[in-house]
């Protein structure tokens, strides 16, 4: 493999891809700190701020000859291997709740219970126990919450409460407060597995607070200032103090057109705490979030920070010289290159070793000429003279068959 990346490095290839430097409107010298068959440097909020949606327009130049290149998100892996229990048990425990119990049997590891039920509008305790018997249990969890809120057509909703990584045969889930045993529909167990992820700050922002009476939530908005700033994480910045919350998350790129893409939980207890609210990759400019207190007071947010997967744009670069990367022409398609499939394919993720310098303007881009106007925009005498003989016509038709008529 590595015999095939280094000849391909060596053969080069031709590039046939759109680029005209006359429609690029920034660029940037990328910096190589170390020589080797290929370099790499991570795109960062500039670039972002500057480039088409997703950097598609991005093209790296090597002595103004066009190099092919590999993005290689650092987005980690994350799995969750649903298990399979037996309900052994399901009751109410006076003065307390509805409790469930479960036989994970032989399944091994597990970390995540998920709880289903048609009860609407609540927000619930859970107290999580594991055993290796039916008789010796053990606290895990003491202060995991189950929520949900419904009102008109929206609907959030958090159901699954986590604990530590445990291979017990047995798991015993209390909900507080609740007095029907078929409150609990079913209960589920999964593992839930991450592989840690690279991320950048993408932008650091202090929202704009105001307070809902009818739902008892907190509303916060953030401007990043322009679309275009990829973020699949938000981070918050919260005072001192215990909480949990359920929050919902959306986004707009006007402020005004809201889209729902994520819900969860905001949490901080003694020993533990939980900030960030995961979503697909989202390019508008305002994040919305709205935080349910019930009855608490509202949390002290001081700032919201978006973060996305770092990603790193990888080139051949055996020989020196100089390099530039350009971007900046909303019109660009992303580029197609051998070397995107034959890198992924190398050996382990890529190492940086290159950074980009300060942004410039193009000395060779020219601004696309305005659209041509029509002839009649060009010429609204024409189109006004035209317009007032053909009401004088209409005037004259009709004032003849008048008379006509008038007269027989």
């Amino acid at each position: 493999m590595k015999l095939l990346v280094l000849s391909f490095l060596l053969a080069g290839s031709a590039l046939h891809a759109d680029f005209d430097p006359v429609h690029w409107k920034l660029r940037r010298p990328i910096t190589i700190a170390t020589s080797g068959p290929t370099s790499s440097f991570a795109i960062d909020p500039l670039l972002y701020r500057g480039a088409a949606p997703a950097a598609a327009d991005l093209r790296i130049l090597h002595d103004g000859v066009e190099t092919p290149y590999a993005c290689t998100t650092l987005s980690g892996a994350s799995r969750e291997t649903e298990l399979h229990p037996t309900l052994i048990d399901q009751g109410y425990v006076p003065g307390t709740g509805v409790r469930v119990a479960l036989d994970v049997g032989r399944e091994g590891q597990h970390n995540r219970l998920k709880i289903s039920t048609l009860e609407r509008n609540f927000r619930q305790r859970v107290r999580i126990e594991t055993a290796d018997n039916a008789d010796d249990w053990a606290v895990v969890r003491d202060n995991g919450y189950i929520f949900d809120f419904s009102q008109g057509d929206m609907h959030v909703s958090v159901l699954t409460v986590d604990y530590p990584v445990s291979t017990k045969r047995y798991v015993r889930a209390t909900v507080f407060g609740w007095t029907n045993i078929h409150s609990i529909e079913s209960a589920s167990l999964t593992f839930f597995d991450r592989q840690p992820a690279v991320r950048d700050v993408m932008a650091t922002l202090r929202p704009s607070q105001k307070e809902d009476a009818a739902t008892h939530s907190t509303i916060l908005t953030a401007d990043a200032g322009a679309s275009g700033i990829p973020h699949n994480q938000v981070k918050f910045v919260v005072a001192p103090g215990y909480f949990y919350r359920a929050i919902r998350i959306d986004s707009s790129s006007n402020g005004t057109d809201w889209t729902y893409i994520a819900q969860g939980v905001l949490s901080r207890t003694p020993t533990e705490e939980d900030l960030t609210i995961d979503f697909p990759d989202q390019w508008d400019r305002y994040t919305r979030a709205q935080i349910y207190n019930g009855d608490d007071r509202p949390l002290a947010v001081q700032s919201m920070e978006l973060t996305a997967f770092e990603r790193v744009i990888s080139f051949p670069s055996k020989e020196g010289g100089n390099w530039l990367a350009y971007y900046g022409n909303a019109d660009a398609k992303e580029p197609k290159y051998d070397f995107g499939q034959i890198f992924q394919r190398g050996p382990g993720p890529p190492v940086i070793n290159a950074s980009l310098g300060a942004e410039q303007t193009n000395p060779a881009y020219r601004p696309p000429p305005p659209p041509k106007k029509a002839w009649t925009d060009e010429h609204p005498a024409f189109l006004y003279a035209t317009l007032g003989i053909a009401v004088l016509a209409m005037g004259y038709v009709t004032v003849r068959f008048l008379l006509k008529v008038m007269t027989t």
